[in-house]
């Protein structure tokens, strides 16, 4: 039966932009902090004229996303499809029959393992089911077999971004323009996932004054321009001549027996603008944020377009079909409300004689 090869071929596609769509979610974080029109410039005149503690800016420094799994929810969905995963509990359905299945040596499967198939790669691939072994699921928000005390729910990725401000009030001021946006747009029919809104929390807020020294900016991402940003190099020496040889300029330069000389690189080329500003006021913080799985149908919705078209004319179809139930059962109810009062005398009618 080659249905399940095909479908996972399907799924190989499935939940591709996850990565793009979280870069995508902090590029708009930053656009909506209320940030002064200056800080969008490369004007740096202008710039410094906003004092640095006020500055509506975050710069993100970091981004890493970790799965998150349960141990101790080991259950086999061998044969499973993805949609059927989905119904042993994020649906809210019953759970088809799952046991089991005892490992050649008489023990049952080891928790936490994948033995074939699987969620390979956090960011690409397909969620194939496995064909041994046992499921290790996310946590939280999951049903529970009373057979085989499995916990089941859509999968899981921790998100942890770090980065600094130079904004007074830091912790207000990420909470109000960070993490409020994470939590009013946590379910969107454009990504493959939704943002658990309790989530969002500020682990690490402290002072660069408070952790011993500035912020070092050669090794942090979007901050390589100028020599701040650039790898020390060794001072490089002059080209040594034995000869003499006639000055472009007029004259000759005689460079016979000269020590070589070398040039700090640093004074020639130009430095970074605001390199010399304070940092000791900054803050760097630490956000953590959970965000969980769509069913595979819906993050199709918010991948490609062909994909999405077919998935959004399939929806259109589903909500025809649910507008003509909910018309006819209208219908049936009102024609019910006209039988009954035309059947009902009028008050203080007498009510006909029995036949």
């Amino acid at each position: 039966d080659p249905r399940q090869k095909i479908e996972n071929l399907r799924r190989v596609l499935d939940y591709r932009d996850i990565w793009p769509k979280l870069m995508w979610d902090l590029d708009l974080v930053a656009k909506d902090m209320a940030s002064q029109p200056a800080l969008w410039t490369n004007n740096y005149d202008d710039i410094a004229k906003i004092p640095r503690q006020e500055r509506r800016r975050l710069v993100f420094d970091t981004l890493n996303a970790e799965y998150v799994f349960n141990p101790g929810a080991n259950v086999v969905v061998a044969n499973m499809s993805t949609e059927e995963i989905w119904k042993l509990g994020a649906d809210g359905q019953p759970p088809p029959p799952v046991q089991e299945q005892p490992r050649p040596d008489g023990m049952m499967g080891d928790p936490g393992m994948m033995n074939g198939g699987g969620f390979d790669s956090p960011m690409g691939g397909g969620f194939d089911s496995p064909t041994g072994g046992g499921w290790s699921s996310p946590t939280g928000g999951g049903f529970a077999s009373s057979s085989n005390t499995a916990a089941i729910s859509p999968p899981r990725f921790r998100i942890t971004v770090s980065g600094t401000t130079s904004y007074r009030g830091a912790a207000g001021f990420i909470n109000r323009n960070f993490m409020d946006w994470l939590r009013a747009h946590a379910d969107r029919s454009d990504r493959p996932y939704r943002i658990i809104k309790e989530s969002p929390d500020l682990v690490q807020l402290k002072s660069i004054r408070s952790t011993g020294g500035a912020v070092d900016n050669r090794n942090t991402p979007g901050a390589r321009e100028g020599m701040e940003a650039m790898p020390t190099r060794p001072l490089r020496p002059l080209r040594r001549r034995d000869t003499a040889a006639p000055s472009p300029f007029g004259g000759s330069r005689d460079t016979t027996n000269q020590l070589d000389q070398k040039v700090d690189l640093a004074k020639i080329l130009p430095q970074r603008p605001l390199a010399d500003e304070s940092k000791d006021d900054d803050y760097r913080f630490t956000v953590i944020w959970t965000i969980e799985l769509t069913r595979p149908d819906d993050a199709r919705r918010s991948e490609d377009k062909i994909r999405r078209e077919r998935a959004a004319e399939r929806a259109r179809l589903e909500a025809i079909e649910k507008a003509r139930l909910e018309a006819e059962a209208k219908k049936a109810a009102e024609q019910q409300l006209n039988t009954e009062a035309t059947d009902t005398p009028a008050e203080g009618a007498p009510a006909d004689a029995p036949a």
